[in-house]
């Protein structure tokens, strides 16, 4: 996900192989994993993850949240389930 100034600013970006491109926004890990990294996202793709912690790493969704807001970069989001 990513504000719509910042998809905005990136209208190349057409298909998921492009979002290596672009500042990543990470929450950082925990062992054991509880959710879905980038690198595992490129993986599910069929994807090649560009190099270690390309982009930032937060310690909190909250902060990367409000990364997306100040237009710096793209996050992974999540959504509850029941």
């Amino acid at each position: 996900m990513c504000s719509p100034a910042f998809r905005d600013a990136h209208p190349d970006i057409t298909q998921a192989a492009h979002l290596a491109r672009l500042p990543l926004l990470h929450l950082q890990p925990t062992e054991p994993e509880r959710w879905l990294a980038w690198n595992g996202w490129f993986e599910a793709q069929g994807l090649t993850s560009p190099p270690d912690r390309h982009g930032m790493t937060f310690n909190s969704y909250a902060l990367v949240i409000h990364a997306v807001l100040m237009n710096q970069g793209v996050a992974l989001g999540w959504t509850a389930v029941d």
